[in-house]
């Protein structure tokens, strides 16, 4: 397959997108996810530096690809887009409807303060964008259903044009994923499971996938409006712990248990090491799993 000269960049952070990794480390999958979320920056390793340049960024004209970046300038990080500096300001807001139709609408009642923000924005000259999107979740052989997103961003660029979005993707599986790998949960001390175990292979593989599904159709039809990827999981979106806040201890579950033997004998490598680096002659890969519940509380 070839591609002409004004379709090479976007190929090249589609192979990026696709490009797979194996056997990686709890840091290593949020880096991958994170790449993978940023198909706007892929590809894009040589970057002139320009000058700031005041009042907003809005798609090129014609097919010309957008660009954007974080780049460090002036010791500081800062948001390039189209080769302009940009305030890193965006709206956040919740769902629009999936209609075309913004105001005048007849029925006012049923605009919503969301799509009535986005307006707002416009006019004041604010066009970047943020906004939650749940990804479609491989599931046997079913299609991929990408209606609901498409037919939001439909809905936000026909309210405004020159928008620039960051979609929120969240990567928390859906609940028949969930019920069909109850062992991949996190379990709390009481015995409860409520979000996916973070150490959980299976969800990190199955993720990165419906991750690169996702941005790969994002990028076909709306890559020009698409200024990067928020790829968010856990509670609210922020990779927290749900329930974090309260006393509540999670991380019994096996994945969890087995990923943290695998990083002590990875760290450690020996017994000895393990038990001198703690202080602590009982310890071993194969016990640090099974503390005592007081000990894991008091840690």
């Amino acid at each position: 397959m070839t591609h002409s000269a004004r379709d090479r960049p976007r190929a090249r952070r589609i192979a990026a997108i696709d490009a797979r990794r194996y056997d990686r480390s709890r840091r290593e999958f949020l880096q991958t996810v994170i790449l993978a979320g940023s198909a706007g920056l892929l590809g894009r390793t040589n970057r002139a530096a320009t000058d700031p340049t005041p009042g907003p960024s809005v798609p090129v004209p014609g097919n010309v690809p957008l660009r954007s970046a974080i780049e460090m300038r002036d010791g500081v990080p800062q948001m390039v887009v189209n080769g302009r500096v940009e305030a890193p300001f965006l709206l956040f807001h919740g769902h629009v409807p999936g209609t075309a139709a913004a105001t005048p609408n007849p029925h006012q009642h049923l605009v919503g303060p969301d799509v009535k923000q986005i307006e707002l924005s416009r006019d004041a000259g604010i066009h970047l964008h943020t906004f939650d999107v749940m990804v479609w979740w491989p599931h046997d052989q079913a299609a991929p259903d990408y209606s609901g997103v498409d037919a939001e961003l439909r809905t936000h660029l026909a309210i405004d044009p020159q928008a620039l979005v960051v979609p929120r993707l969240h990567t928390n599986p859906p609940r028949w994923w969930q019920e069909r790998h109850a062992d991949q949960g996190m379990l709390y001390e009481d015995g409860r499971r409520q979000m996916i175990s973070v150490a959980s292979q299976q969800w990190r593989t199955e993720a990165e996938e419906a991750l690169r599904l996702c941005v790969r159709h994002l990028e076909k039809d709306f890559g020009n409006h698409v200024l990067g990827y928020h790829v968010c999981g856990q509670s609210a979106g922020e990779w927290v712990y749900d329930e974090s806040w309260t006393p509540r201890l999670p991380n019994f579950e096996p994945p969890f248990r087995d990923g943290f033997r695998a990083w002590l004998f990875q760290k450690y490598r020996t017994r000895q090491a393990l038990r001198e680096a703690w202080r602590d002659s009982r310890s071993g890969t194969s016990t640090l799993g099974h503390f005592a519940f007081q000990e894991h509380k008091d840690s």
